[in-house]
Parts: structure tokens; sequence; C-alpha cells
């Protein structure tokens, strides 16, 4: 029933966008008093109200089904929240339009698809207009240049589908590539180092500090040890900002982050 009514436009409301161009945002964010539900009964998240300072990474951590991913859905327009008001730079989102709310805001996923093309074509894709200088000054920064120039056939060697011939800390490279060729000001990673081995997170977890210093970073993170050494954490839980922080801090005065943290080190153990 609720996919007719996808396909039939019944039901769902369209996306709506103003019609503010911006060329160029400071990448400031403030969630000022938002509640969001999934239909009447389910309130996700619950008069929320936060800020995320420019250049620098700011994590969310929180339970699983506590409202992080559809904090991301929020900022991204992808649901237009019940009340309050998301703000980029002092201005509410609604009243960007799309062109500009999705050029100055990349997601790098968990598991980023890649497609069944070059690795040039998997970065340019991102920004049509981006240079192959570009894409290696880009790939030297984030580390995969010298990868990709071992290959027989360099920046057009063929990736398999999904990356199939690629490891796990290989494809977030060439995502994270992609989400700096579009250019933009904030970078959104969502769980992206949950299903890396200890060496590949390490990796990315320093990749990700070594941009932030000219992007708005934020992080999802499922391991609170990959973002330990973030400017900011924010803990959520049942839709509610329960503790803002540094690690240091929240782990000497907040329950919530402090039983998070402890849970970890408890599978560690059982694993090890």
């Amino acid at each position: 029933e609720r996919i007719f009514n996808l396909l039939d436009e019944f039901g769902y409301k369209r996306e709506k966008f103003g019609d503010i161009e911006k060329q160029h945002i400071e990448g400031e964010i403030k969630f000022c008093n938002i509640s969001f539900g999934y239909g009447d009964d389910l309130r996700v998240v619950d008069d929320l109200s936060f800020s995320i300072a420019k250049n620098n990474t700011t994590a969310i951590v929180g339970s699983s089904g506590g409202g992080k991913t559809t904090i991301f859905n929020l900022l991204l327009h992808f649901y237009e929240a019940d009340t309050g008001a998301i703000l980029i730079d002092g201005t509410d989102i609604k009243h960007f339009n799309e062109e500009t709310l999705r050029r100055h805001i990349s997601v790098v996923h968990q598991t980023p698809y890649l497609f069944n093309a070059t690795f040039a074509e998997n970065m340019l894709i991102a920004n049509q207009e981006a240079t192959e200088e570009d894409m290696i000054t880009i790939c030297k920064k984030i580390k995969i240049h010298d990868y990709i120039m071992s290959l027989p056939h360099g920046y057009k060697t063929v990736i398999e589908e999904n990356g199939s011939n690629l490891s796990g800390g290989q494809k977030q490279r060439i995502a994270i590539a992609r989400a700096m060729l579009k250019k933009s000001k904030i970078i959104l990673f969502d769980e992206a180092t949950s299903s890396l081995d200890n060496e590949t997170q390490q990796m990315v977890k320093e990749l990700i500090s070594s941009i932030s210093h000219d992007h708005t970073v934020v992080v999802i993170a499922h391991r609170l040890s990959s973002i330990i050494d973030s400017d900011e954490i924010l803990v959520i839980d049942a839709g509610k900002l329960v503790g803002q922080g540094s690690h240091r801090n929240l782990l000497n005065n907040n329950f919530t982050y402090k039983k998070l943290y402890e849970s970890e080190l408890e599978c560690r153990e059982l694993i090890s």
C-alpha cells in the first residue's frame, strides 16, 4: 500500500525548497527546537537544539534507534521537521533552493556505492567541472594516489561493481575523494568506520581529522573509539540531547555516554 501511495504521489508530501542561492557558505549549523516523527504516533526527535561550529569535527553518538540518522535526514531536507528550524549560517534550510543545499552538503555512508567504471569516473561524477589535477591533488591528500598509480592503468583502471575488488578502506577513501571534489563545505559521515577493521578505522579517523580544518565535519559514530578526539560530541537518547562536550568531560559527567563507552569496552573484551 505504501509503495502504491508513493507511485501515485498520494499521502506523501512533495519536497519544497526556497529560492535563496549561495555560492559559498561558512558551514555553521544550528538545530532550533526541532521535533519530528514518522507518522502521528512515533516521535523520533523531540525538541532538539544544538549548534555545530564551522571547521571542526562534531560526533553524534547514542544507542540504535535514538534518532542519529534522522538528524542527518532532516539536515539534508529529506524530511521536513514538524516544529522548529534548522539553520545554516543563520538561514533556515527550507529557504535555500535545492541546488544550493545539495551542493554544500556531502554524505559518506557506511557502505559507499561505487560504479562499474574507472577510478576517475567514480570520483569526477561528483563534479563534472573538476579537473584531473584537482582529482590527483585530493587523492594525494587522502593517501590513495600511490595505490591507484600502482595499478596497470592508473586512474583509468576499472572498478568492479560496487567496488568488490577494493578493500573497505579503499572504498571509503574514494567516497571521501568524491565528497571533497564536490567541494562541499559540510561533510557528513554516516557510520563510516563501523564496518572497518581497527587499522583501517584509524586511517579513516586520521583522514577525517585532516579535512576538518577546511570543512564542517559531522560524524555519526557506532564505535566511540573512532570519535574520542572530536572537537565536540553530542549524546542523543530517545531523540533528545542528553549530553554535549569533549570525550573526557562526558566520560566524567554524563551517565548515558559513560554507559555507551563501558558497553563498548565490554564488547571488545568478549571479542578478544
